[in-house]
Parts: C-alpha cells; sequence; structure tokens
C-alpha cells in the first residue's frame, strides 16, 4: 500500500495521484482511462466490505481527511493512521470511478445514437429531392 504514495518512473506521479486525476470529460480515450484505474484498485485486493466495519462518522472523517492530504504528507502519518487512510481510499476512489465510468459510457452511447439519429435525418433530407422527383414522374 505505500508504493501508492511512491513515485512511479512509468507514469511519473504516484498512483495515489494518478488514481484521484481521472479524466472527466466524455470521451473514448478517457474511458479507457477509466478503466485502468479501476483494473488497478481491482488488483490491490482491497475488499469494499471493510468500510461497513466502520461506522459512518468515523468513514467520513478519514475521507475527509485523505481527500486533503497529498501523497507526501501522508507519507509523515504512522503506519497505521497511513495505511487506514489508503485503504479508505482505495474503496471511496473504486466506487467513484465505477460510477464515473458507468456515466461516461451512457453520455457516450447517448452521443452515438444521436450521431446516428441526425446521419439518418440527413440522408432522409438528402433523398427527398429524389423521392418528389419519381413520385412525379409516376403521375
Amino acid at each position: 500500500m505505500d508504493r501508492l504514495l511512491e513515485v512511479d518512473p512509468a507514469i511519473g506521479q504516484t498512483r495515489f495521484h494518478w488514481l484521484r486525476s481521472a479524466p472527466e470529460a466524455p470521451g473514448a480515450s478517457n474511458l479507457v482511462g477509466l478503466t485502468e484505474r479501476i483494473t488497478f484498485l481491482r488488483k490491490l485486493e482491497i475488499d469494499a466490505k471493510l468500510q461497513a466495519r466502520i461506522s459512518s462518522g468515523p468513514w467520513d472523517q478519514i475521507i475527509r481527511e485523505g481527500n486533503a492530504t497529498p501523497a507526501w504528507l501522508a507519507n509523515d502519518f504512522n503506519a497505521s493512521r497511513r495505511h487506514a487512510l489508503i485503504v479508505a481510499q482505495v474503496i471511496k476512489l473504486g466506487q467513484k470511478l465505477t460510477d464515473d465510468a458507468v456515466s461516461m459510457f451512457i453520455k457516450l452511447m447517448g452521443r452515438l445514437f444521436s450521431q446516428a439519429n441526425n446521419r439518418k435525418k440527413q440522408r432522409h433530407m438528402d433523398c427527398r429531392p429524389d423521392t418528389a422527383k419519381a413520385l412525379r414522374r409516376g403521375e
């Protein structure tokens, strides 16, 4: 878990920061970015049911503290506090990123449906003059 707070040379930042800085704008590459983060979190194998072991007040406090704590400062915490913060953030980020990915997918599908519908309408409009000519010839 502590390695999440170390700079990963492959991405040039800490994994903790990388997880938090997920893309928000709907786009295919951004959806891929979200799924990469979700996959990374799932490989950590932190059980989301751990949240149920902590009452909502202390849980919310840990989440607030984690939201406000940069990786470099979390390294200064004692091990149990740091690990509690990381576990809580991983659970929360897993939930948030999953929700964001589903929402982004819905938006992308809506955009594709709208584009297809607009193309269909344009084809119909493009065919109108030919259809009108054909109907006039049939008279």
